[in-house]
């Protein structure tokens, strides 16, 4: 079954590049017709090719023209992906696409959003709010509704709009300024789909009070891209300088959600830096107070590099010839649910990885074989000593962790579970809504009830 995918991806990070541009790109070489939206990613925001950007729309116009109507998406498709929404207003989109062309609407999902630590800048977004703390109520006399109708802060934040004609009022119901209520939101997302895609067994089981119709699709490499990246790296390799042979590069990479966890190899690397005078550490640069003090300690030796766009990221990562990897994760129930990702980029590169004990790493990583578990500051600085100390394990642990990860999560190999799911998805969206047409009501009754206190 030859199927034609619409899938829209949430932001330019690892969200839409593992998610969504990955997938995408190896359901079109399976032979399926793929309309990514936005279809580039380049810096931080989704644009057209310079060919195809006409400087004349006016500029009301132009997201239209950038993503193409959804009155043409609709038309075309045969299934509907979408990453998790911020307000209300983007159920209502894909509630509507789904009611108007009868087409099955799927969240595409890889985190715990019921879960988000308070030290996490997304909990401001994430975390459970009272109705009133978000929402404020406006009364405007129609005729002033001009003067408000073309500001763009202010039409962002309408969740309601009611008219009193015989008042000749109108009552609006709007995020207050700098709030979102992503917890509810997502939640009723989850509600409204006709299935959800998760990357872990571990989201599944959490998600699936919401949802009955589940998948796994789990995070895969692209072992392809890598070894063309890698060749293209390696014939350039010999016009730069070339590194001392017996300096041993550990590397972190991460975002900046990910204080807490690197916290955790701090006092380690202190420890192993201070051991082994050839190790250098380089980690992804933000505001991390263990990690900028590291940095002053050993000057030239402890190496902040800035992040780089995600379209960008495998080519960096290749640049960066780590010997070893670190993995710290805190045990938390939203840690939980992420994915082995990290395991996965390194060994796709066979980079031997330390890695904390938590589910993620848990169900895919032999202890011991395909990498180490650390959990104190004493077992972090006695694994990562082993590997520092021979070249012989490293390359050991890294070509078995290789051979594994290549094995089970070649995204070439496991593509076929996102065809499998799909077709599932549109064939038994075409039987239920022959059967019944409850479904597609859904949406707004989800929506009446998650808004209803805010009304009052």
């Amino acid at each position: 079954m030859i199927m034609r995918i619409v899938m829209y991806h949430s932001e330019n990070s690892g969200i839409g590049y593992w998610r969504v541009w990955n997938p995408a790109k190896c359901l079109r070489g399976a032979g399926h017709e793929v309309w990514k939206f936005p279809h580039d990613m380049k810096g931080g925001v989704p644009v057209l090719k310079k060919d195809e950007r006409d400087d004349k729309i006016p500029e009301g116009q132009w997201i239209n023209s950038r993503i193409g109507s959804f009155e043409r998406h609709g038309e075309w498709g045969d299934i509907f992906i979408f990453q998790r929404p911020l307000q209300p207003i983007n159920i209502a989109v894909q509630a509507a696409l789904r009611k108007t062309y009868n087409k099955p609407i799927v969240a595409e999902i890889d985190d715990d959003i019921t879960s988000v630590h308070p030290s996490s800048p997304a909990y401001k977004y994430y975390r459970k709010y009272d109705s009133q703390d978000i929402y404020e109520t406006i009364i405007i006399p129609l005729e002033d509704w001009w003067k408000f109708k073309d500001e763009k802060k202010f039409t962002k934040r309408i969740v309601e709009q009611k008219v009193n004609l015989q008042e000749k009022k109108m009552r609006i119901v709007l995020l207050k300024e700098g709030m979102a209520d992503c917890h509810q939101v997502g939640l009723d997302w989850l509600k409204v789909a006709d299935a959800v895609t998760v990357s872990t067994q571990a989201l599944k089981e959490l998600f699936s009070k919401y949802n009955k119709n589940i998948y796994v699709l789990p995070n895969s490499i692209d072992f392809q891209l890598n070894e063309t990246l890698e060749k293209e790296y390696r014939a350039e390799r010999p016009k730069k300088e070339k590194r001392d042979k017996d300096e041993i590069m550990i590397g972190w990479a991460g975002g900046y959600t990910h204080a807490d966890d690197v916290a955790l190899i701090a006092p380690a690397m202190g420890i192993i830096l201070k051991k082994y005078p050839n190790v250098k550490f380089q980690w992804t640069a933000f505001k991390s107070m263990e990690l900028l003090y590291l940095t002053k300690e050993f000057p030239g030796r402890v190496i902040p590099i800035m992040g780089v766009p995600i379209n960008r990221w495998v080519h960096n990562f290749i640049r960066q010839e780590l010997d070893i990897g670190l993995a710290p994760l805190v045990d938390s129930q939203f840690n939980r649910g992420k994915s082995n990702l990290k395991f996965l980029e390194h060994s796709a590169l066979k980079i031997p990885m330390v890695l904390s004990p938590v589910r993620p790493y848990l169900e895919t990583v032999k202890d011991g074989e395909t990498g180490f578990f650390a959990k104190t500051t004493e077992d972090w600085v006695k694994k990562i000593s082993l590997l520092v100390e021979s070249e012989e394990l490293r390359t050991r642990m890294g070509n078995e962790a290789y051979c594994d990860v290549k094995r089970n999560f070649n995204i070439r190999d496991n593509i076929y579970l996102w065809e499998k799911a799909y077709t599932e998805i549109i064939e038994r969206f075409n039987r239920e809504s022959k059967q019944d047409v409850s479904p597609l009501l859904m949406a707004d009754n989800v929506r009446n009830e998650s808004f209803s206190q805010a009304y009052r």
